[in-house]
């Protein structure tokens, strides 16, 4: 904290967690790691996705079917680059099986 109150920079004590740029930490439900080579990795929270799932569901119920795709489209493009191609498939997925049951009637998947 010295080294930032001699550049003349204020630092939250409270606020500001300071932590080894080997391991995973998480800012914005985003989790990152740095490699050996120096890349930086982004993924995507599991708690996160969980929430999606669930919000998801109860949102396809008083949505109606643009407004629930639009919904769905914005959120997704926006964090597909921090999933994983299961996780991806696996939230496409939800989403259709979610409009097929709900706009489109009843659907036995098995």
């Amino acid at each position: 904290m010295e080294i930032a109150h001699d550049l003349g920079i204020t630092v939250n004590l409270r606020k500001t967690r300071i932590c080894k740029l080997s391991e995973m930490w998480r800012f914005l439900q985003i989790q990152y790691s740095l490699t050996d080579t120096g890349r930086v990795i982004h993924k995507i929270h599991p708690k996160r996705l969980t929430g999606m799932r669930r919000k998801a569901k109860k949102l396809v119920l008083i949505l109606s079917e643009k407004d629930f795709d639009d919904w769905f489209r914005s959120w997704f493009n926006g964090h597909c680059h921090y999933m994983s191609k299961i996780q991806r498939s696996n939230m496409l997925d939800l989403c259709k099986k979610l409009k097929e049951e709900h706009y489109y009637g009843k659907t036995d998947f098995s």
